[in-house]
């Protein structure tokens, strides 16, 4: 699944995303790449959610395709197609979520994903419905978008009890 996912991604963005104009979209693309990189690093062994690979031998290969390929894809996407209308940007937003929520739900029947330490899929559906904000927040001011990030990864740190005192290496 995992791996349809990045191919599909990558085929969307090839096809509907603004490459030409790429450049102008990079910068958020690397704000997700960081983004998901330090989840996975603060995260590291006491994962909120964790990837369930079909053909990779861990966890951590599958995020790194996530991080590399889905997400930028997926960033230049959205970004390159936002709707300039009120109305139509609010349905561009449901759109995304409903997509995300749903491949995450997919992923959770199909033991692709695990949600763990409190995580469900109701805390996806609040993740996601902040996260396409914070991208669009991000393509148009960044520095609040990582003032934005940093409270929401604080939140989650603080509530889920993530065991940042505690080195990796020992965090059960």
């Amino acid at each position: 699944m995992h791996v349809f996912t990045a191919i599909i991604s990558i085929i969307a963005a090839w096809r509907w995303g603004d490459w030409r104009n790429w450049k102008k979209y990079h910068s958020t693309m690397l704000f997700v790449v960081v983004g998901n990189l330090t989840y996975n690093f603060i995260c590291a062994n006491h994962f909120l959610w964790r990837l369930i690979p079909e053909f990779f031998s861990n966890h951590t290969i599958a995020e790194l395709g996530y991080t590399f390929i889905v997400f930028p894809a997926n960033a230049l996407l959205f970004l390159s197609n936002y709707p300039d209308n009120t109305l139509k940007k609010t349905i561009y937003y449901i759109k995304w979520i409903f997509i995300y929520i749903i491949v995450e739900y997919l992923f959770l029947i199909n033991n692709g994903i695990i949600h763990d330490y409190g995580w469900n899929i109701w805390w996806s559906l609040a993740f996601i419905s902040i996260m396409f904000p914070l991208l669009r927040l991000h393509h148009t001011k960044p520095l609040l978008a990582y003032l934005f990030a940093t409270a929401m990864g604080s939140f989650i740190i603080f509530y889920f009890d993530v065991p940042v005192e505690i080195p990796m290496e020992f965090r059960k």
